[in-house]
């Protein structure tokens, strides 16, 4: 077969050093059919070169037939005897044989690694075949299972390539957009462990093989789910950051010192500087000027509190809303693809309602563990004072 997939249409030929009516190909047919180990795991054998030969004998005549004989006069008589003959030959328009297959059926084996190596011991076998037959043709095995298998195996060798150029992509971006390597392999632990507990789920409690599918499917949803987690990384290892204020704007006065302000009665509120009143208030009831009433914090602490304590809880405020919020999207997109009668469809669906829980488990729960447990209580990325460093000890280049 000549040709490749992009250069239009494969031509094909008969191999023309194939000589059915020598001798020695009509020995080496029947050896490549009869002399067969035991490894091959051949099951059942369908030859019509053994057929033929048992009825040449059964005629008072010789196997093979010899050169100076009429081989294709008996061919043609035998095949005028036999129904299946003529199927597994090919003819041309004198009825001569141009090419020929044997048919030998061996047990399926259920892994593909295993359909394989069955694979290379056929071509072995054949090779052997050939190099020991006289006759100047050769013979090639062919199976659909070996096909079947060994696009099985180029696909999932293709996607644990893709996968890990994806995961390395992923850290890559998360380690520019971070900079800080323990943050860093915090995150790869988290995922390792996101991993463990979507490939439990898959293929210990949905009973899924393992295959291309499967893989892409861990891949995507993994590397959509480790988004939120940087950002808390991120807000975690960062300074706190100071609101900015436009100069150009102007300016409030000050109000005067606490101290400063008189609470009146039930009633009222009389603010003093000493040097007036400012101020009446005509609403009835009574006014409490909580002791924490100047505190520049939120509700999630003081922005100048470097503790670990006070920074994770600073990033889980910014992030926790878009990690529940995005969880409950992928939930609820997801029961919707249940249903469908297309099995890919159905398994993105039960794997999306998996990832969206151990979205929010890895990212709200183990994540803030981990960096707990770390004890990080610099507040700046590895990555700069690395660059001080060199700095300070490559100066010397320059100066």
């Amino acid at each position: 077969v000549n040709g490749m997939l992009f250069e239009g249409t494969p031509q094909w030929s008969f191999d023309a050093l194939f000589e059915p009516e020598s001798p020695w190909s009509q020995r080496a047919m029947l050896a490549m059919c009869t002399d067969t180990p035991a490894e091959l795991n051949i099951v059942a054998k369908d030859c019509w070169i053994d057929d033929f030969r048992k009825w040449l004998l059964s005629q008072g005549l010789l196997f093979p037939v010899q050169r100076f004989g009429s081989f294709d006069t008996e061919l043609k008589r035998y095949i005028g005897t036999s129904n299946s003959a003529s199927s597994k030959m090919w003819l041309n328009a004198e009825g001569s044989m141009r090419a020929t297959r044997l048919f030998m059926k061996i047990k399926l084996e259920e892994d593909h690694s295993v359909t394989l190596k069955s694979r290379k011991r056929w071509l072995d076998y054949v090779q052997a075949m050939n190099d020991v037959a006289v006759s100047t043709a050769s013979a090639w095995v062919a199976s659909q299972a070996w096909v079947d298998a060994e696009a099985y195996d180029e696909a999932l060798v293709s996607t644990w390539r893709v996968t890990g150029l994806t995961l390395a992509g992923i850290f890559v971006a998360g380690f520019v957009y971070i900079l800080d390597f323990e943050m860093l392999a915090i995150m790869v632990g988290i995922c390792f462990v996101a991993f463990i507990y979507l490939a439990f789920f898959m293929f210990c409690l949905f009973g899924w093989e393992f295959g291309p599918w499967e893989l892409i499917l861990m891949c995507v949803f993994l590397t959509y789910s480790v988004e939120p987690a940087f950002r808390i990384a991120r807000d975690f290892v960062s300074a706190p950051q100071k609101k900015w204020r436009n100069e150009d704007e102007p300016q409030l006065a000050p109000l005067p010192p606490l101290a400063d302000f008189t609470v009146g009665h039930v009633g009222s509120l009389v603010v003093e500087d000493g040097t007036g009143e400012f101020g009446d208030s005509k609403d009835e009831g009574s006014l409490d000027i909580p002791e924490d009433l100047t505190s520049e914090g939120s509700g999630v602490g003081d922005p100048a509190d470097d503790s670990p304590e006070a920074a994770l809880r600073r990033a889980l405020h910014h992030q926790s809303g878009a990690v529940i919020m995005g969880s409950i999207k992928v939930f609820l997109c997801c029961w919707f693809l249940l249903p469908c009668d297309f099995r890919l469809f159905t398994r993105l669906g039960a794997v999306g309602i998996v990832v969206s829980f151990a979205q929010v488990v890895c990212t709200l729960v183990l994540l803030p563990a981990a960096l707990l447990v770390s004890g990080r209580s610099r507040r700046e990325p590895d990555i700069y004072p690395i660059g001080r460093f060199l700095h300070d000890k490559l100066s010397w280049v320059w100066t």
